[in-house]
């Protein structure tokens, strides 16, 4: 089974927003996750791509703060000036708001 649910603040960049063709649309954005290892003082951090389509892109544009996010993995695979390049996003079916957590990271 693959499937992804992860929690983080959607980035400053925000949630983008396009239409193809047909008129679906497609957000794209960035979550970031962070957390302290145990007995650590500073914060670490991990940043993950995140797309999702249709009328749940449209819902989930105006979208700000800490989420979470359930969906799978899909790697996605292309080619440029004869290199290959490749990426992990999470393609999203849910984002909900997060509840604030009790200690809040600082940025």
């Amino acid at each position: 089974m693959n499937e992804v649910k992860i929690n983080g603040k959607i980035t400053k960049k925000g949630v983008e927003l396009k239409f193809v063709p047909s008129g679906m649309a497609i957000g794209t954005f960035s979550i970031a996750r962070s957390w302290k290892k145990k007995g650590a003082d500073d914060w670490e951090t991990e940043f993950f791509n995140v797309k999702m389509f249709g009328k749940a892109a449209e819902a989930v544009a105006n979208v700000t703060g800490k989420v979470v996010v359930v969906g799978y993995l899909k790697q996605e695979r292309w080619k440029k000036d004869d290199k290959d390049f490749s990426q992990v996003v999470i393609i999203a079916t849910t984002v909900t708001p997060e509840k604030p957590a009790e200690e809040e990271c600082p940025f």
